[in-house]
């Protein structure tokens, strides 16, 4: 090897960062923090909602299938303690968990929880005085709700909000706004 390609050790041929290049990487990666940081927490509040309303779509459809091949169900929500209970009547035979009853806390401080999930609260439209609604299940799947509340809600600070609407044949949909979610 020619001596012309080597790097001296030491002197100018020095290779490296200065402390003012790195300062200014450390100020633009704090700048595209700040401003990317309400965007995330925007996009996780929306998260949690839609995950926590999609596990209570999948709740109400399993409650729906038990009183199909049991007999009845029961899903009891309640807004003060922001918690369910899903309860199917007869046997368990047919029914891959046990659910009589279950009681299930949105978000509960227990991370091991599958439905934990931090600042979701539970509520229904028409708002109404009563702070517990009962949705049964007949052996036909046909829902019955009282009292007569038109939409469950699952909401997540003051952007995030996904209705769920229990239909007379038993059929479940969720909605953001006016947008009907696929699931």
């Amino acid at each position: 090897m020619s001596g012309a390609t080597l790097c001296k050790q030491g002197g100018k041929g020095r290779k490296g960062f200065t402390l003012v290049e790195l300062l200014v990487v450390v100020a633009i990666i704090g700048i595209t923090s700040a401003v990317a940081a309400p965007g995330v927490a925007a996009w996780i509040e929306n998260y949690r909602a839609k995950t926590m309303a999609r596990q209570l779509m999948t709740d109400l459809q399993y409650a729906r299938m038990g009183a199909i091949t049991q007999g009845s169900a029961t899903v009891t929500i309640n807004a003060a303690a922001n918690s369910y209970t899903i309860q199917v009547n007869g046997a368990t035979v047919g029914i891959p968990r046990q659910l009589n009853p279950q009681t299930i806390t949105v978000g509960a401080n227990n991370e091991p929880n599958p439905y934990y999930a931090p600042g979701v609260a539970l509520g229904w439209t028409p708002v109404t005085a009563q702070t517990e609604i009962t949705i049964t299940f007949s052996s036909l799947g046909l829902p019955t709700i009282a009292p007569n509340v038109s939409t469950l809600t699952v909401t997540h600070g003051p952007t995030s909000t996904y209705s769920l609407t229990v239909s007379p044949t038993g059929g479940i949909t969720i909605n953001q706004g006016a947008q009907n979610i696929v699931l």
